[in-house]
C-alpha cells in the first residue's frame, strides 16, 4: 500500500459520548487571497526556483484567489517556496476547532505542502501531501491538535497564541492556487436517530430480500421534535423513498425500505415539529466509524451469493477480478474469485525462531495444515513481503541486504507457507507465489530501510524461486512488484537480470501523481513495461498481474465515495481492457481515517482497524459487482479512440456478445456507438440497471458521462482489408510478414515465419476457427478464409 500523509479532519468523525460533532461551520477567514494579499504575505524560495505571484478571478474555480506560478532549475536539490504572513492578536477565537484552508493547481498533480503555525513561541506543522484534479480547489479542515512541535499536539489554548501563519512548498514546475484560510468550529448534536438494518453486520441484502432498519432516538430531543422526515436516496442522487414519523414515545421505530431496484442506497433523517417542518438543515442521524456525518448506508445486490459463487466456479482460474482483503465475505458476494493474504515473517513468527527439529516444519504450520482447504472456486496469490524480518531474526546491521540474519531463517519460513499453500489450494495449477511488496520503495528516492539494490532484488527472487520451486515445481514465480507502473524503474530492475527468475510480473498499480485512471496512462505504460520485457527477456512477454491499486475515497475533507465507485470501476476495465491477467483493488474497508480506501465503511475504524466486525457499503461494491457480471470471462478486443475527447471506451467479447464500456473523463457528452444490426441495444449503468435504446442505421447515440455505462450489442463486420498485410523483417532465411486482419471487432496478428511453417499452420487455423464462429455468413466465411490460407502457405520458404 501507498503510504500517505494527509490526515482526514476530525470534522467527519462521530463521537460515543452524550455530545455528537457534527459540520464544519466556518468562523473567520484570515485572508481570501484576493489583490491586497500579495502585500501581507513574505515569498521566499530557494536558489533554483523562480516564482510569480498573481491575484486573479479563475472562472469556474474562485473569484478571487492567488495563482503562484514556478519554474525550478533541474540540479538534483530540493526546490523550496515558502509563504508566510502575520496574524493580528485574536484572530483564533476560543470557538476555533482548527483551521481551514482552500487551495488547488491549475494542472492538477501531486503537490507536497507543510502549513505552520507559530503560538508561544513555538512552531507547530502539519504536513499534506495532496493529489489535485485539475482547474479545482481542495478544502482540507486540520484540526489544531493535527499541528506538531515534534511529538507535542498544537492544543486549543495555544492555538488561540497563533501570531502568524506560513506554507511550505516542495515545488516542481507548474502553479497552485491560494484560495482562503479561515478558522472553523464544529456544530454539536444533543439528539440523534441510531440506525440499524435487518443485516446489521454489513447492510448488504440479496436481491428481493426485504430491507427493514430500525431508528433508535438518543441524546436529549429538541423540545418541539414531535416525529421525524427520512429520506433515500440512490447513488444518482434521486431520492426513491421517504416519508414522516410521527414520535410516539416508543424506544425504537422500524421502517420498510425495500427498493424497487438494486443498487447503493443512503438514508438520511430530520427531526420534525407538529407542522412537519423540519428543524434543522442537518441530518439528525447518527454516524458511525468512517460513515459520512449524518447518513446511514445500505446496498441491494445485483446477484445472489449462490449466483456470485457459480460466476466464480465458471471463471476459475481464468477470472479477472480479485479482492485485496476480504472483510465479512465481500469477495463472495461481489464475485471477486482471486484472493490473497500477503505474508510478513513476523506475523507467523514474531517472537523466537520456531522449532522444527522434529520433521522441519514449525508448529505455526502444522497447525494450519490441518485445517480443511480452502472452497474450489477461490483462485489464490500468496505474496511475501521479502525485505522485513522479525526482531529476533533481525541482522543487527540496519543497513544491511537483506534484513534478516541468515537466509536459512527466511527459506525455512517461505518453504512452511508453501506447504500450506500447496495443502489450501490443491485444484491451483499453477500456484502462484511472490517474492517484495513495493520493493521499489526500499530504493531512491524514497529509501525505506533496508535500502535495496537492483542487484539485491534479484538475488531475493533468485532465492525465493530456487526454494518455492524445490517444493512446488510446477509454481508461477512473479514480480518484482513495485508500487507503481514506473517504467523506468522496471528496465532497471529488468536489465539487472531480474526477469530470469520470474514466471509473471507483479506490480501494484498507484496513480503517480494525478487524480484520475485516465491522466495516469495505463494504456502507454503497459504497453512500454510489455516492450521492456521483450527487450530484456529475449523476446518473451509475461503475464501481468496488478496485486494492489485503487483510488482514494476521500480528497482534502470531502469524502468522494460516489467519485471513488467510477474511478475504481473504470480502473478495472482499463487494465482488463489492456490485457492484464488479473487485478486485485484495494481495500476491502476502510482501514484508518485518512485515506478512506475501503469498499466499505468501517463502522468500528477506531476499535478494529483491521478486525472489524461491522461496516456499510460504499457504492464501489455494487459498482464492482455490476462490473465483474459484465465483464468477467469476457476477452478484450480493442480501445476504441475515435469518439471524441475525453471520451474513453473498450469493447469486450462476452460469450458471442460485444459488451462496449463507455465512459467520459469530464463531464456529459454525447457519444455514437456503432452497434451493428441487433435493434434495440441493452445499456447497463454503473449501478446494474437495464434499459433499451433503439438503433438507427446500425448506431445509437447516448450520454455518457464519469460513470461507466456497458452498451450490450452484436457483431459488426467489415470486409478484411488485405492491403494491410506488409512485409516484416527477414530474420536469418526466414521471410515473415504481419498481416492485421478484421473479423468484426477481432483483431488478430498472423505472423508467418518459413522457419516454422507447422507453427504458423497451425496459428492460423485457431485463428480461422475463432473467425468462423464470429461470422454468421458461412459463404462469406469461406469466400475469406481461402485466400487468407493461401497467402499464408505463400510465404512459408
Amino acid at each position: 500500500m501507498l503510504a500517505a500523509t494527509l490526515i482526514l479532519t476530525a470534522a467527519l468523525v462521530c463521537r460515543a459520548d452524550e455530545t455528537v460533532l457534527g459540520p464544519v461551520q466556518e468562523l473567520q477567514v484570515l485572508d481570501d487571497f484576493g489583490p491586497a494579499s500579495t502585500n501581507v504575505w513574505k515569498a521566499h524560495s530557494s536558489d533554483n526556483l523562480r516564482f510569480e505571484m498573481t491575484a486573479q478571478s479563475v472562472p469556474g474555480v474562485s473569484d478571487s484567489l492567488l495563482q503562484i506560478n514556478f519554474k525550478r532549475k533541474e540540479d538534483g536539490k530540493p526546490a523550496l517556496f515558502t509563504l508566510e504572513r502575520a496574524l493580528p492578536a485574536g484572530s483564533i477565537g476560543s470557538d476555533a476547532r482548527g483551521l481551514r484552508i482552500v487551495l488547488g493547481a491549475p494542472q492538477g498533480k501531486e503537490w507536497w505542502m507543510q502549513l505552520s503555525v507559530h503560538a508561544g513561541g513555538k512552531k507547530y506543522a502539519y504536513t499534506m501531501q495532496t493529489t489535485f484534479p485539475d482547474r479545482a480547489t481542495v478544502e482540507l479542515d486540520i484540526p489544531f491538535e493535527k499541528f506538531m512541535n515534534g511529538h507535542t499536539p498544537l492544543d486549543s489554548a495555544t492555538a488561540r497564541q497563533i501570531d502568524s501563519v506560513s506554507l511550505l512548498v516542495a515545488a516542481g514546475n507548474g502553479a497552485i492556487y491560494l484560495d482562503q484560510l479561515s478558522t472553523y468550529a464544529q456544530q454539536a448534536y444533543h439528539s440523534w436517530l441510531s440506525f440499524a438494518s435487518s443485516q446489521e453486520r454489513n447492510n448488504l441484502f440479496q436481491p428481493s430480500e426485504t430491507v427493514t432498519v430500525t431508528l433508535t432516538p438518543g441524546g436529549t430531543l429538541p423540545t418541539a421534535a414531535k416525529g421525524f422526515h427520512y429520506a433515500v436516496e440512490d447513488f444518482f442522487k434521486h431520492v426513491v423513498e421517504e416519508g414522516t414519523v410521527t414520535l410516539d414515545g416508543s424506544k425504537s421505530y422500524t421502517l420498510n425500505l425495500t427498493p424497487k431496484t438494486t443498487g447503493f442506497y443512503e438514508l438520511r433523517t430530520w427531526w420534525t415539529d407538529t407542522a412537519g417542518k423540519d428543524l434543522e438543515d442537518r441530518s439528525c442521524l447518527r454516524c458511525g466509524g468512517t460513515e459520512p456525518q449524518g447518513i446511514a448506508t445500505f446496498a441491494v445486490l445485483p446477484r445472489t451469493r449462490e449466483q456470485s459463487l457459480a460466476l466464480m466456479q465458471r471463471a476459475g482460474r481464468n477470472a479477472f477480478f480479485g479482492m485485496h482483503g476480504d472483510y465479512m465475505g465481500l469477495d463472495d458476494a461481489i464475485g471477486a474469485t482471486w484472493r490473497m493474504a500477503y505474508t510478513q515473517w513476523a506475523w507467523v513468527e514474531p517472537t523466537t525462531r520456531p522449532d522444527r527439529s522434529q520433521d522441519g516444519i514449525a508448529p505455526w504450520a502444522k497447525k494450519l495444515l490441518a485445517e480443511a482447504p480452502a472452497p474450489v472456486y477461490e483462485m489464490h496469490v500468496l505474496p511475501f513481503t521479502g525485505q522485513s524480518a522479525p526482531k529476533w531474526a533481525r541482522n543487527p546491521d540496519p543497513n544491511a541486504v537483506p534484513a534478516y540474519a541468515s537466509w536459512d531463517d527466511y527459506l525455512a519460513m517461505v518453504r512452511d507457507q508453501v506447504r500450506v499453500e500447496m495443502h489450501r489450494y490443491p485444484q491451483m495449477q499453477p500456484r502462484i507465489y511472490g517474492a517484495a511488496w513495493e520493493v521499489n520503495l526500499n530504493m531512491p528516492p524514497v529509501n525505506f530501510s533496508p535500502h535495496y539494490t537492483p542487484a539485491d532484488v534479484v538475488e531475493l527472487y533468485k532465492r525465493q524461486r530456487e526454494t518455492v520451486k524445490a517444493l512446488d515445481p510446477d509454481a508461477m514465480i512473479m514480480g518484482p512488484c513495485p508500487s507503481t507502473l514506473d517504467t523506468a524503474w522496471f528496465e532497471e530492475i529488468f536489465k539487472a537480470g531480474v526477469l530470469q527468475y520470474l514466471d509473471a510480473i507483479e506490480t501494484h498499480g498507484y496513480a503517480q501523481g494525478v487524480a484520475t485512471p485516465e491522466e495516469n496512462d495505463y494504456p502507454g505504460k503497459l504497453a512500454a513495461i510489455r516492450a521492456l520485457m521483450e527487450k530484456y527477456n529475449h523476446g518473451k512477454v509475461l503475464p501481468i498481474f496488478v496485486t494492489e491499486a485503487t483510488f482514494r475515497g476521500v480528497r482534502g475533507t470531502q469524502i468522494i465515495y460516489r467519485e471513488q465507485a467510477e474511478l475504481v470501476t473504470r480502473l478495472a476495465i482499463i487494465l482488463k481492457g489492456e490485457g492484464v491477467r488479473v487485478f486485485f483493488p484495494f481495500f476491502s474497508i476502510d482501514f484508518d481515517r485518512d485515506n478512506w480506501y475501503g469498499f466499505q465503511f468501517n463502522l468500528e475504524v477506531d476499535q478494529h482497524p483491521f478486525t472489524t466486525n461491522h461496516v456499510s457499503p460504499k457504492p464501489t461494491v455494487n459498482a464492482m459487482a455490476v462490473c465483474i457480471d459484465e465483464l468477467e470471462g469476457a476477452k478484450p478486443l480493442r480501445r476504441l479512440t475515435d469518439l471524441g475527447k475525453d471520451v474513453w471506451a473498450y469493447d469486450f467479447d462476452r460469450n458471442g456478445t460485444i459488451v462496449t464500456a463507455v465512459w467520459t473523463q469530464a463531464g456529459a457528452k454525447q457519444v455514437t456507438l456503432d452497434v451493428g444490426r441487433q435493434n434495440p441495444v441493452t445499456i447497463v449503468d454503473i449501478m446494474g440497471h437495464a434499459r433499451s435504446l433503439a438503433a438507427e442505421n446500425g448506431k445509437i447515440t447516448l450520454t455518457a458521462d464519469k460513470a461507466v455505462q456497458y452498451v450490450e450489442h452484436g457483431h459488426w463486420f467489415p470486409l478484411p482489408d488485405l492491403n494491410r498485410c506488409k512485409p516484416g523483417k527477414v530474420q536469418g532465411r526466414a521471410r515473415a510478414i504481419e498481416c492485421n486482419c478484421y473479423f468484426g471487432l477481432i483483431e488478430r496478428r498472423i505472423v508467418c515465419a518459413g522457419a516454422r511453417p507447422q507453427r504458423d499452420v497451425r496459428n492460423y487455423l485457431l485463428f480461422a476457427k475463432r473467425a468462423r464462429s464470429l461470422v454468421p455468413y458461412p459463404r462469406l466465411y469461406r469466400a475469406l478464409s481461402r485466400p487468407l490460407f493461401s497467402l499464408l502457405l505463400e510465404v512459408v520458404l
